[in-house]
């Protein structure tokens, strides 16, 4: 009985040791790229946002994974680099569309600690990914203009500078919408024979996803724009691109009339040409 024990131990064994060698052989030279708004058990990390409700200007984070089944040695550099598809256009120019950042290691940070008290987000701008070693690591692309993003990397392996191998790796998509809200008086009338003026305080909000031909994210039909602000709830149709209010405007007499709040929220609700009812919700979008 004890002799079977140990037989079916050591089969275990065995198997347990094939599965992790199998394992280890599965994972070719590659690199998998995905949102980082969701963490390993699939909770959302930074909520309200996510990968369907970004803004341009917004720092959208993503997580690589680099893996390689060679053995690990001196001299091994990883790089991740943007690939721009002529043909294919969707906001592909680095610095132009959308801009690469990592978060810098403490050497970095003492570097450009101007650069960064400068610019004070803390993030370092930079062409491309370089590690020197394969994982799981964080990086973030900022879009510079709205639109509908369609952006390829090519994943490169370096020994001691030399290329050794290159692949080119899925598209990372996303979409990116400009909101802008502001706010502003001006002197509609005047009382007690005009020795005294009436002032109106606007509200207003404009919504753009994009400018170029591919750039649809928002377009579809029966489209509704919901605003939440002041306590009070505003719906009506969306009209993207153009000048909408989000709230009432307000009079007062003498002064003008103040600001209520210093930020909104809005969700925007529409039928794609499938048919397929979307919702998008935006929160805290500061008014200027």
């Amino acid at each position: 009985m004890k002799k079977m024990i140990l037989a079916l131990a050591s089969m275990v064994l065995v198997l347990t040791a094939c599965s992790k060698a199998e394992e280890e052989e599965a994972q070719p030279f590659n690199a998998i790229i995905k949102d980082g708004f969701i963490g390993d058990n699939g909770k959302e990390l930074d909520p309200p946002h996510n990968i369907t409700n970004i803004q341009v200007h917004q720092m959208v984070p993503f997580v690589v994974t680099i893996t390689d089944s060679s053995p690990e040695q001196e001299g091994v550099e990883y790089k991740i680099i943007p690939k721009r598809e002529v043909n294919l256009g969707r906001h592909q120019t680095r610095g132009d569309d959308y801009n690469l950042y990592v978060e810098p290691n403490k050497e970095e940070k003492k570097k450009h600690s101007h650069f960064f008290g400068l610019f004070g987000d803390g993030h370092l701008n930079v062409s491309e990914l370089s590690f020197n070693k394969k994982g799981t690591y964080k990086f973030f692309i900022k879009p510079i203009k709205p639109g509908t993003f369609n952006l390829f990397f090519t994943l490169e392996k370096l020994v001691n500078g030399k290329r050794v191998e290159l692949i080119d790796l899925p598209p990372v998509y996303f979409n990116a919408i400009e909101i802008y809200a502001w706010s502003y008086t001006e002197v509609v009338g005047c009382v007690w024979a005009c020795t005294v003026n009436v002032r109106r305080r606007y509200f207003k909000i404009k919504i753009i996803d994009g400018y170029d031909q591919n750039d649809v994210f928002l377009k579809g039909t029966g489209g509704r724009l919901i605003s939440e602000y002041d306590g009070k709830r505003l719906e009506q149709d969306f009209k993207i691109g153009e000048e909408q209010e989000f709230r009432y405007s307000i009079e007062r007499e003498g002064h003008s009339p103040g600001m209520p709040e210093s930020e909104l929220h809005i969700t925007i609700k529409f039928k794609d040409s499938k048919g397929k009812e979307h919702s998008f919700r935006y929160k805290n979008i500061p008014i200027h």
